[in-house]
């Protein structure tokens, strides 16, 4: 997936096959990006853990039947953060 993000910001930079050192310019925000995600990603996993061990259910945080549209969300949230590192890792426009 990350992949293909940055084959998008390459293809835009228009960078050149051999220029090794523009390439690691153009990643080096979009890594940056990826391991803040990364880094928040492991914390919220902690702070959500901490109600299910205190209350020692782990449906704690479920929701009720209602409010099943965790995959569409799901979908809308990875669609939202693809175009968030785009955003991120583009080339600036001078």
């Amino acid at each position: 997936f990350g992949g293909l993000v940055a084959h998008l910001v390459e293809r835009r930079a228009k960078l050149k096959a051999d220029d090794h050192e523009g390439r690691d310019r153009l990643h080096r925000k979009g890594t940056l990006f990826s391991a803040g995600l990364i880094t928040g990603e492991a914390l919220m996993g902690i702070f959500i853990a901490i109600p299910i061990v205190v209350a020692g259910r782990p449906d704690v945080l479920a929701l009720p039947e209602s409010l099943h549209f965790g995959g569409w969300l799901g979908l809308l949230m990875v669609v939202g953060i693809a175009w968030l590192l785009y955003r991120e890792a583009r080339p600036q426009a001078n």
